[in-house]
């Protein structure tokens, strides 16, 4: 699990053993990025190009190996022996800057072993950088989850039914800065937030709203999904909120109109919704990652090396 963090890329350092045979560019495994609503974003990791055989200088093993030496990330001594054993560098590019809560390694079935020694996030619109922990620290899907009670060294947290992929609130709290809108989404139910009533956003990514008079909580139903177009019915006046991903490649109509759309509870989407039934319309249109790749060291990013034999 990951502290809420926005991130543009997932970073590891790794390697295979006894992969001499592997040909260059085969998946040995996949990260999935957990981003706060729900949804995931899978990543291949492939040899040649995100990780390789850690003896690939080996004299005899260099004569025979299938796939290209990567970036390397760590060398170390092998023991009796004149080469250096290595770790590389992984570098997987997300579609788009998201609020991520965790990352998910599968190794696939059949494929050598998989070693990692570090993993984190980066974010390039900041520098910064995350690095992962095994142990969950929190729940932050709001979206799924409401906190029912909490000790110094419990919580506990309900599911939420009925809410589906979308619904509508009654109530849209402003919060000043990040570290304030992540720390409501890890302990909501201190902070008083039922997301079945009201959703959160930062004030400067809502400036100037306010939900209509007479707002109330209601349901919503998705009446179409094709490809990146999501059409929806919803009752208003209030707030629609949709448990997709916020990007700036979608844009929103309310009844043919065009209409503003809202980055809200750490990273979803929000419409404001007039009296009265509607057709909300979502349409994503993809837009390119800025050139160039952020050269963010993962030292500090210490995660204990594990064989990936199973799901972590």
């Amino acid at each position: 699990a990951l502290p809420i963090t926005r991130a543009t890329e997932v970073r590891f350092a790794s390697s295979l053993a006894q992969a001499i045979d592997l040909p260059q560019g085969a998946v040995v495994a996949t990260v999935s990025a957990r981003l706060v609503s729900g949804r995931e974003i899978e990543l291949p990791v492939r040899a040649g190009i995100d990780t390789a055989e850690w003896a690939w200088d080996r004299p005899d093993v260099r004569t025979r190996i299938r796939h290209t030496r990567p970036t390397v990330a760590l060398s170390f001594p092998v023991a009796g022996a004149a080469y250096e054993g290595h770790h590389y560098l992984a570098t997987l590019p997300l579609p788009a800057r998201y609020a991520l809560d965790g990352l998910r390694f599968q190794a696939l079935a059949g494929m050598p072993p998989l070693s990692l020694l570090r993993v984190g996030v980066v974010d390039g619109a900041t520098g910064r950088a995350a690095g992962l922990s095994l142990t969950a620290a929190y729940v932050s899907d709001t979206v799924r989850l409401a906190e029912s009670a909490a000790t110094p060294n419990v919580r506990l947290f309900e599911v939420l039914r009925g809410l589906g992929r979308a619904w509508v609130v009654e109530s849209l709290r402003l919060l000043p800065d990040e570290g304030t809108l992540e720390r409501f989404l890890r302990g909501p139910t201190r902070a008083g937030i039922d997301a079945r009533h009201q959703a959160l956003a930062l004030a400067g990514d809502a400036e100037g709203v306010e939900l209509p008079p007479g707002s109330r909580s209601s349901r919503a139903d998705l009446a179409r999904e094709v490809g990146g177009r999501l059409e929806l019915r919803a009752e208003g006046p209030g707030l629609l909120v949709v448990t997709e991903g916020f990007d700036p490649g979608w844009a929103a109509e309310v009844d043919g109109r065009p209409a503003r759309l809202l980055r809200i509870n750490g990273g979803v989407m929000g419409v404001v919704l007039p009296e009265g039934t509607h057709r909300a319309v979502l349409q994503y249109r993809a837009r390119g990652l800025a050139a160039g790749t952020l050269l963010a060291a993962l030292a500090g990013l210490g995660l204990a090396g594990a064989i990936l034999r199973r799901q972590i």
